[in-house]
């Protein structure tokens, strides 16, 4: 649009926007021109663009959150021998209970019996614990076949299973036959701390009278005796027990008929005998009872006991080292149960 300069003179300018710059250009008219007029010369004036102010708000950066990781818990139950937890998995399906001391406890006997090659010379197992008739009946070495069957009058508690010295026993259903040839051993850890009521008590006992080898006898109270008999009935030995009747039972054969037969209490040894050598071909077939004698396949009356054991055994030969370290095992069982005696 036209406009007068500072002459007066008429002016036509154009208002352009080049590169982000304003620029006006100017036209000055020649002197007697028609129309849009043609340019003398033209001058541009440029104006820098006002800049966008920065803010001098320094911005609050955002605040990237810290999560802190859970962790992963660990299982605060330590792993227990694969023998030890089918062991206590038959326990709870038979009906008994099971608490992290047993566990514990059961743990350490297999590993310590294995660690010490005693494991291996173990032919039935009974640790007594679960607090039930099905529980205490488990052999824990997994063979089901010697089971006990129990009879009679017969209790089970947490200190293990208790006779009633009347018609109450255990079959274990482990015959004789089943011994190695002069190679055998039983043990009974005694616990309840009572006066047998039976003068011909058995904590363990079988004795056929047709085939008498290997006969069975383990006794703590006849006539105030220890008495002994592991093979030929006339290897019986006796020892006076003074009164003494609580804890580890376990008698041992391992050779023929010099000083063949070791009864040891707690680690001491209580009778040595001297017996004929016997057969065992495997045609036997009567079966060890526990808490009775089995004679001839019948409990004999005079012999049921009142006793309660903690842990039974049936198993293969030991020597005096041997002894000494099953009965340490044994021993710290019991303890770790609550249920020792020495």
């Amino acid at each position: 649009m036209p406009y007068l300069d500072k002459d007066f003179k008429p002016t036509i300018f154009e208002y352009t926007n080049v590169n982000d710059y304003n620029r006006l250009l100017v036209y000055y008219p020649r002197k007697g021109g028609r129309g849009v007029p043609s340019c003398d010369f033209t001058y541009e004036l440029l104006v820098t663009p006002t800049p966008t102010p920065t803010s001098s708000i320094t911005p609050t950066p955002s605040i990237t959150p810290t999560l802190t990781p859970t962790p992963t818990p660990s299982s605060s139950a330590p792993s227990l021998d694969p023998d030890a937890a089918a062991y206590l998995a038959d326990v709870v399906a038979s009906g008994g209970t099971t608490n992290p001391t047993i566990e514990s406890a059961v743990d350490t006997l297999f590993t310590s019996l294995k660690s010490n090659g005693l494991y291996s010379k173990m032919l039935a197992m009974y640790p007594y614990v679960g607090a039930t008739s099905g529980s205490h009946a488990i052999n824990a070495l997994g063979n089901k076949s010697y089971d006990i069957t129990w009879y009679g009058g017969m209790t089970h508690s947490v200190s293990g299973a208790t006779g009633d010295g009347t018609n109450g026993y255990g079959n274990t259903n482990f015959s004789n036959g089943l011994f190695t040839q002069d190679s055998l051993s039983i043990g009974f850890y005694r616990v309840n701390n009572t006066q047998e009521i039976r003068s011909d008590n058995m904590m363990i006992g079988m004795y056929d009278t047709t085939n008498r080898e290997p006969t069975i006898i383990l006794s703590c109270d006849r006539n105030d005796s220890y008495r002994l008999c592991l093979g030929d009935f006339y290897s019986l030995g006796l020892t006076l027990n003074n009164g003494n009747l609580d804890g580890n039972y376990i008698g041992t054969r391992t050779t023929g008929n010099t000083s063949s037969s070791f009864l040891y209490r707690n680690n001491n040894l209580e009778i040595t005998t001297t017996g004929d050598t016997y057969t065992s071909d495997g045609s036997l077939t009567s079966p060890v009872y526990l808490f009775s004698y089995n004679l001839n396949n019948t409990p004999y009356g005079a012999a049921f006991s009142n006793s309660t054991s903690a842990f039974s055994f049936l198993g293969e030969g030991l020597s005096a080292s041997e002894v000494s370290t099953l009965d340490g095992i044994i021993n710290t069982f019991q303890t770790s149960l609550g249920r020792n005696t020495y």
